[in-house]
C-alpha cells in the first residue's frame, strides 16, 4: 500500500508511507508523522479530505484533531476521484518512467523505492 496526499492548491503529491501490510498501528505512526510540528506534511493545514477506508481509525482521527486538522470524509461513491486514477497510474510497471520522469522526479522515486 502506498499512502499519498495531494495538496489541492498546488496539486503536489507527497508520499507519506509505503507498507506491504498496512494496519491501524502503521496508520497511527503515519498520523504522528503527518502532524509533527517541525516536519509534518499537515503542519499549517486545516483539513484532511479522505475516503472511507477503515484504515483511518479513531486513533488516527484523534491525532489529527489534537493537531487542529479537521477530518473530512468523502461521501460514499464520490465521482471523479483523482486519487484512484493516480494510484492506478503509479502502480503500472513503467510508472516511474512515464508519469514521474517527465517532471524530474524519476530519480527520487527510484531512491524512495530502494529505501523501502
Amino acid at each position: 500500500m502506498v499512502l499519498f496526499f495531494i495538496e489541492l492548491s498546488t496539486r503536489r503529491v507527497e508520499i507519506a508511507g509505503i507498507s506491504a501490510a498496512a494496519n491501524g498501528l502503521w496508520m497511527s505512526q503515519i498520523a504522528r508523522n503527518l502532524t509533527d510540528c517541525v516536519e509534518g506534511l499537515l503542519t499549517g493545514k486545516r483539513y484532511l479530505i479522505h475516503d472511507r477506508d477503515p484504515l483511518f481509525t479513531d486513533e488516527f482521527l484523534r491525532t489529527l484533531k489534537v493537531a487542529n486538522v479537521e477530518s473530512v470524509k468523502l461521501p460514499a461513491r464520490s465521482p471523479n476521484q483523482p486519487h484512484r486514477k493516480l494510484a492506478r497510474r503509479c502502480s503500472t510497471p513503467d510508472s516511474e518512467r512515464n508519469a514521474l520522469a517527465r517532471r524530474g522526479h524519476g530519480a527520487a522515486m527510484g531512491k524512495l523505492r530502494r529505501g523501502y
